[in-house]
């Protein structure tokens, strides 16, 4: 049987939104063997059709580096060349577009490799534009318009993947888990609802006496126990939480394995969370989802992938913020987004719609509230629940999501139509002006290439590197096309190869402005006539 090996160094929620990946690889017929961090071993066990997992013990050669380099590579090399090398892979999927990921799918010895790679020479090689877009969403996720997962799905060839669907916690771990934690309660409940308190950073999490308070009222009005859930590192929030609590609680925080994590998410109600693993989990398990997002989290890129579940921001202009933005409005995204709002979304996906029919309109519109859809083109998309639909930057995600989406494709120009999203004039011309000047930009790149390959002085050429400089840096400035910006710089990176190959991409990037160019008029834009 054929064989593929898939390469994924990143952390717990990332490795399981690499399920679509593998559900395809099984699909083709591969027995799938998986590496991870030694830290996370146990995570790809969670996933369907993972057939071996080799942990990678980056730390212990990281830490022989510190008496001499020679031996922990002596042992980065008989690890490779015989762990990996022994599975006998004929394909080499790399997910992780990090320098050391792309070593160590270079050394592996397989017939086709693809994903992030390297070349000949040792520079970045992509198997599909996915990767360069990858890349620079996720250097730029206050941007991104497409969930993670579908992007990661993308990278080997272009493809959609197969099922996000996560392997069910056996029926009798289920029972152990049961009878741990739930035994004891005093009160029957009629059901459990899960909450995650913690979140990979403090800035990212809803206040405990939030969560709190959501729970309480879960308990008065439906008798619905919460399950308190987290590594061991979040044991403090859950004292708190404890404390402070006037209701029964099941507090598994510190306490449960990754099993028995998704057998305690498995008996769940609904689960309420910031954007962490256990949200990912929850939704590769088919568990109802509210999921909470905070600070530089925001669930375009980073949502739940499965449809219907809820997502809530801030309805703020700073929301998200930049990872290194120092915050100073005290966390008022904290606050703005409040339990009566949580609450509000939590009972309609119990099947209650009457405190959300109820609210204020003004009220409502604090927050930007989501339920993630799936669009019909193999994507995750966000449906707006409380009528922010047509606002210009829900306008603009679309916009960049149609554009983007049949740009990475390359589908040699069987596009399908675009369909506007209404922004207003004020918006459309303020995209407008970047636009032109962008497209300017390009037009002149591309007639000073032409002219360079026809004559290769010296003195051209550096005009042209002063352009390409200027028209990056204004993409990479721009509040607009900042990940068109990073995405050129990755795919640009050719020039000093290849020129004529140069001129293609800056050809291919101007296209993909006139198209743009074109939305914009159809929505009433005047653009100058060129």
């Amino acid at each position: 049987m054929k064989k593929a090996l898939v390469i994924n160094l990143t952390r717990f929620g990332d490795i399981l939104q690499s399920q679509p990946v593998v559900s395809r690889l099984h699909n083709q017929g591969y027995t799938v063997g998986f590496v991870c961090l030694d830290c996370f071993e146990q995570v790809p066990r969670l996933l369907n059709f993972v057939d071996e997992v080799f942990p990678l013990p980056a730390g212990k050669f990281l830490a022989g580096l510190e008496k001499h380099w020679a031996s922990p590579l002596e042992a980065y090399w008989n690890w490779t060349h015989g762990v990996l090398d022994e599975f006998g892979a004929e394909l080499v999927v790399n997910l992780t577009f990090t320098l050391p990921a792309r070593l160590l799918q270079k050394s592996i010895n397989a017939p086709f490799k693809t994903g992030f790679c390297l070349d000949e020479k040792g520079f970045s090689a992509n198997s599909s534009r996915w990767c360069a877009f990858l890349t620079a969403a996720a250097h730029n996720r206050r941007n991104s318009p497409l969930n993670l997962v579908d992007l990661m799905s993308r990278v080997e060839r272009g493809e959609a993947g197969g099922s996000a669907d996560l392997k069910r916690p056996a029926p009798e771990l289920c029972q152990k888990m049961r009878e741990q934690f739930f035994a004891g309660l005093e009160e029957t409940p009629r059901g459990f609802v899960g909450f995650q308190l913690g979140a990979s950073n403090a800035r990212r999490q809803w206040p405990v006496q939030s969560f709190l308070q959501v729970a309480e009222e879960l308990w008065e009005k439906y008798s619905l126990c919460p399950v308190l859930l987290g590594s061991g590192g979040e044991r403090e929030l859950a004292q708190t939480f404890c404390q402070q609590s006037q209701i029964p609680v099941v507090n598994c925080v510190g306490e449960t394995s990754l099993t028995e994590l998704g057998a305690m998410l498995s008996m769940l109600e609904l689960l309420v969370t910031n954007d962490t693993g256990t949200m990912h989990y929850a939704a590769g398990l088919g568990v109802k989802v509210c999921a909470l997002f905070l600070s530089t989290a925001q669930p375009w890129d980073t949502g739940p992938y499965r449809a219907g579940a809820v997502c809530l921001e801030p309805n703020m202009e700073c929301h998200p913020c930049h990872i290194s933005y120092e915050c100073t409005e005290d966390f008022l995204c904290h606050k703005i987004l409040s339990p009566e709002h949580v609450l509000a979304y939590v009972e309609q996906l119990l099947g209650d719609s009457r405190r959300l029919e109820s609210m204020d309109a003004s009220r409502l519109k604090q927050v930007r509230a989501w339920e993630t859809i799936e669009d019909g083109n193999g994507f995750i998309d966000l449906r707006s629940l409380n009528g922010l639909e047509e606002t210009d930057r829900t306008a603009w995600r679309r916009m960049q999501r149609q554009v983007y989406r049949q740009f990475l494709d390359e589908t040699g120009g069987a596009h399908e139509p675009l369909n506007l999203h209404g922004l207003s004039q004020e918006k459309s011309q303020e995209i407008g002006t970047e636009l032109e000047q962008a497209w300017q930009r390009f037009f002149l790149l591309e007639q000073e290439m032409k002219i360079l390959l026809q004559r290769p002085v010296e003195a051209l050429k550096q005009k042209v590197m002063m352009n390409y400089e200027r028209v990056t840096s204004e993409l990479l400035q721009s509040a607009h096309f900042h990940v068109l910006g990073a995405l050129w710089q990755e795919e640009s990176q050719v020039f000093a190869a290849s020129p004529e190959n140069f001129l293609q991409v800056t050809l291919r990037y101007r296209k993909v402005l006139e198209v743009w160019k074109t939305v914009l008029l159809s929505n009433g834009m005047q653009l100058e006539t060129l």
